[in-house]
């Protein structure tokens, strides 16, 4: 059970931050104790006085919990912004990673340079899976480098509506998505779980111009 709750906790921890979910956590902790504060004496064998009395510390408790630990979460555009043609490490990934955007993709795309996509999301087992056995492994990123290939990642953790429209794009629900793209040639999409001869083959077949 404790298992349950501590892998619940930790995946709502990584779609919200941190410090909501404490806020969150503390107020849902002060409602526990307001419930039995008000069951444990608002009873019929107590008198009127108490039972009013506790009642009031009851609300007064959670309306004072609610506007401390529950203040309206403003929308803030947490999306790493990538000017066009710029490009910007990809955080919790290797050296050689890089924010994906539209437009440099194709940029490398016109410029003749093959593109690998991973979008994945740190709630995503199949995601980390790929990227620990396959992706993020020195061997693989040495056959990146041979082809000379634009390795671009999108961070899904958080649902992005605009990585969401890209995946639908390519005819997939979700993550992980993993895409080779070869300039002139239609985009190689792979399934949920990568292996390293997999991805080895498709990059073989980038032409020499490519490299």
């Amino acid at each position: 059970m404790l298992i349950i709750v501590y892998t619940q906790l930790k995946t709502l921890l990584l779609l919200t931050d941190g410090e909501y979910l404490l806020k969150v956590l503390w107020f849902l902790f002060i409602l526990g104790f307001c419930t039995w504060l008000y069951g444990r004496f608002v009873r019929v064998e107590n008198s009127k006085l108490t039972q009013w009395l506790f009642t009031l510390i009851s609300i007064g408790l959670i309306i004072f919990a609610a506007v401390t630990y529950l203040p309206i979460k403003e929308t803030k555009q947490e999306e790493i912004q990538v000017k066009s043609g710029e490009l910007i490490p990809a955080p919790n990934a290797p050296e050689g990673w890089y924010v994906f955007s539209e437009d440099i993709l194709n940029k490398a795309l016109k410029e003749g340079r093959a593109v690998f996509l991973d979008i994945g999301a740190a709630w995503c087992k199949n995601c980390m899976t790929n990227e620990k056995t396959v992706l993020f492994t020195e061997t693989m990123m040495q056959e990146f480098k041979k082809k000379n290939v634009l390795l671009l990642r999108g961070d899904f953790t958080k649902k992005d509506e605009t990585l969401l429209a890209w995946i639908k794009k390519h005819g997939r629900a979700g993550v992980p998505f993993n895409a080779l793209y070869i300039p002139g040639a239609e985009p190689h999409i792979f399934g949920e779980l990568l292996s390293k001869d997999e991805v080895i083959n498709a990059l073989n077949k980038i032409p020499a111009q490519a490299e």
